[in-house]
């Protein structure tokens, strides 16, 4: 165990901070902000015509994409307009930042 790791029941919390590829989540996340911070929201899989969570249309910045997952994300809500694939991380979303309304995830 690392000096920042904390014992938690039994578990071990990592508090290193996650990577873009990081399997230390079982599922995607969105966030508000660039480099993995700000408002969050894990995915399950499925169809999101909304984004969900805290997260807000239109607010995404980054997105946390485990191994073995893929996002779509879409520009208009009910998964319609420009669309994009991930199946890895990223910290900036460059074209996609802040324009996001609606996504898709599922397992590969």
């Amino acid at each position: 165990m690392g000096s920042g790791d904390i014992p938690f029941f039994g578990y071990q919390l990592i508090s290193a901070p996650l990577q873009a590829n990081d399997n230390r989540v079982a599922a995607p996340v969105v966030f508000q902000d660039a480099d993995f911070k700000g408002a969050s929201a894990v995915l399950q899989e499925g169809s999101y015509n909304r984004v969900p969570g805290d997260v807000g249309d239109n607010a995404i910045s980054s997105i946390k994409v485990p191994l073995g997952w893929k996002v779509t994300v879409f520009a208009d809500y009910d998964l319609k307009g420009a669309s994009r694939e991930y199946t890895t991380g990223s910290g900036w979303l460059a074209d996609f930042n802040d324009t996001i309304s609606s996504l898709k995830v599922e397992r590969i």
